[in-house]
């Protein structure tokens, strides 16, 4: 619980009233592990420690998290990969066409603009499942869901992809439109005929390409830590 923990003690002190919080008033609140918690925090410049026992964010640390969104994540998985050539593919699995979609289609298309595919039944089974996603869609440049047929669990995942701030290419069949949300049809979307998989690989990489060259995705990857 200690990271939760610093997550917490990070958006009380940035929501208290007077910006600064005493370790009584932090203990009240559950953030009792002093160690693991406010020491790490403290040692590390996040928060500082007044010469009365008061904590408050580190003026830096202030901005950053008004001005972005400090999400929470999980426990040993923190980092945020922007604009890397890899893919996370969203879709159901149970479909009839879901291999033919990704074997025939997407696995191919996303091979074809030279970037790294993995879909969310390839991941291995470990801890939470929940957890695992996250960290896909963490490290992933692209997200690509497939949303032709309604699926609570591809919706989710679009949810926290968009939240994080990954961009997120929505595929649907042609035939499918009239199924789509309405929140989402103005979204980045590519329509695909599926009796067309071979025309349609080439014209899905040209567009995964275009993503890469707008967002200047191979300059970044020689400075990106991985």
């Amino acid at each position: 619980m200690a990271y939760r923990d610093q997550w917490k003690m990070l958006h009380v002190l940035n929501t208290s009233k007077h910006g600064m919080l005493k370790e009584s008033e932090l203990v009240e609140m559950g953030i009792d592990c002093f160690p693991d918690t406010i020491q790490l925090l403290h040692q590390d410049g996040i928060v500082e420690r007044d010469s009365s026992g008061t904590y408050s964010l580190h003026p830096i640390v202030h901005r950053l998290l008004n001005k972005f969104m400090i999400a929470m994540g999980t426990g040993d998985m923190k980092e945020i990969y922007v604009d890397v050539p890899s893919c996370f593919v969203v879709m159901p699995f149970s479909e009839k066409w879901s291999n033919t979609i990704f074997l025939d289609f997407i696995a191919p298309a996303v091979k074809k603009a030279e970037m790294e595919c993995v879909r969310g039944d390839m991941i291995p089974r470990v801890g939470k499942l929940s957890e695992n996603i996250v960290k896909e869609i963490q490290r992933a440049g692209l997200v690509i869901a497939e949303i032709s047929a309604p699926n609570a669990n591809v919706f989710y995942e679009i949810g926290i992809a968009d939240t994080i701030g990954k961009d997120v290419l929505l595929l649907y069949e042609k035939s499918t439109r009239h199924h789509l949300p309405a929140d989402i049809q103005g979204a980045h979307y590519f329509p695909y005929d599926e009796n067309k998989l071979t025309d349609e690989v080439t014209s899905l990489a040209e567009n995964m390409r275009q993503w890469k060259e707008k967002n200047r995705v191979d300059n970044t990857l020689k400075y990106c830590r991985k």
